[in-house]
């Protein structure tokens, strides 16, 4: 089979199938239980072993959000520079001996689409991440405050770890989301730079 014809059929079917089990993968996930934050009924003893654990989560939860950011954004960068290479790839390909630039054949029009797909992907993917907001941090200093009068010291810390691991729970589903819209990025970046080394070698042997 020529193999213009045989990437024009397979590329397609490949991307697609690679997105599926992308999408398959991300719904998959072991989520640990968290303890119930909204019980006001606390057990005896010092508080202090939950309350720096809870305080660390959040803070590591926090910190994984900026990361996650941080990946994305360069994963969504790459994909533009991958698709504008792919693009002058083929805009700047070798004219025949008389002087006339082939038209592009149907393997090549097949991994533009493909790679013009692919960044689209990776472009709603990185904006559905950016748009994932809202975070819960640490608790509010005036309500703390507020309730030094109405609760002891042992009491209080109490309290105050129970919003900690509330603002945990309540940021898991985003951080979440983050991570799927991470994993997609990351699988369709690869793919397009599978697409671009295909562009280049079938620019290549049509020279």
């Amino acid at each position: 089979m020529n193999p213009d014809v045989f990437i024009t059929l397979a590329l397609p079917l490949l991307t697609f199938t690679a997105l599926a089990c992308v999408l398959m993968l991300a719904g998959l996930g072991h989520t640990r239980p968290v303890p119930d934050s909204s019980s006001p009924e606390y057990p005896e003893g010092d508080p202090q072993l939950i309350y720096e654990l809870a305080k660390e989560r959040l803070s590591t939860q926090l910190d994984s959000v900026e990361s996650l950011d941080t990946k994305i954004g360069m994963l969504v960068s790459l994909a533009s520079a991958l698709l504008g290479i792919a693009a002058a790839v083929y805009a700047l390909r070798a004219a025949t001996k008389s002087g006339a630039v082939p038209p592009l054949t149907h393997g090549q029009i097949a991994t533009l689409v493909a790679g013009t797909a692919l960044y689209l992907i990776v472009a709603a993917s990185g904006l559905w991440a950016y748009f994932v907001r809202g975070w819960e941090g640490a608790p509010d200093v005036n309500s703390v405050w507020s309730r030094q009068t109405r609760h002891n010291g042992v009491a209080l810390k109490w309290e105050v770890a129970n919003d900690y691991i509330h603002s945990c729970e309540e940021n898991a589903s985003k951080v979440r989301q983050k991570v799927v819209a991470l994993r997609i990025v990351f699988v369709c970046v690869i793919l397009e730079s599978l697409v671009l080394a295909t562009s280049l070698y079938l620019v290549a042997t049509r020279a």
